[in-house]
């Protein structure tokens, strides 16, 4: 069996892809606000809130719900063949509940290692550039997310290693599930940061 500390410190990091201008925008403007007062918040499906979700997990009737098979809408966009898009809408309801009445198993331990590079828009550079900050659950698992410009300013470059399932930490007795939970709603959120852009004085004063 594994345990997971307490707790930890972290940050979001993402890079989002919106195809909606509007949507957007609304987005950098919550998370401005959101960096600006201290408040946390995080982004996901509200199909983890919906009405019959919540009734099934308090469906005393069913009794003890051993697994659960979910589907919904897939795709991929050519350029980024590790990221999948509303996949999550699928995903969420399998995470919906804070309660478990079995152990958690994970069939193997795994890593993931990402590189990102972004080319910065000419007479554009970053208006917050605070690099995200690393957690980690000792030798059971470590997130670090590392995030530069490059020497001529032109690029942002991205980079998160993460690994689970250290020292054989693949069981987890019901009784740890509320902390292994809070600590995959860390990573979650850890991959949501934000980073905005501002235009220069002299781009946006040329006609």
């Amino acid at each position: 069996m594994a345990a997971l500390p307490a707790g930890g410190h972290h940050v979001a990091v993402r890079v989002l892809v919106v195809e909606d201008e509007d949507a957007l925008a609304d987005a950098i403007a919550i998370y401005e606000l959101a960096s600006k007062q201290h408040v946390p918040c995080f982004s996901s499906s509200s199909v983890r809130f919906t009405t019959g979700v919540q009734e099934l997990l308090k469906n005393e009737k069913l009794g003890a719900i051993a697994g659960a098979v979910t589907w919904g809408d897939c795709s991929y966009q050519e350029g980024t063949p590790d990221m999948f898009f509303y996949g999550i809408h699928g995903i969420e309801p399998l995470f919906a509940g804070s309660a478990r009445k079995y152990p958690v198993y994970f069939n193997y331990p795994w890593s993931e290692e990402d590189a990102v590079t972004i080319d910065l828009p000419a007479g554009f550079s970053l208006d917050n550039a605070d690099a995200p900050q690393p957690f980690s659950a000792g030798p059971l698992s470590d997130y670090k997310p590392t995030m530069g410009i490059t020497q001529d300013g032109k690029q942002l470059v991205y980079k998160r290693k993460f690994f689970f399932g250290g020292g054989g930490g693949i069981v987890f007795p019901v009784d740890t599930y509320p902390k292994l939970k809070l600590y995959f709603d860390a990573v979650h959120q850890a991959d949501n940061h934000t980073i905005t852009l501002k235009q220069s004085a002299a781009t946006a004063a040329t006609p």
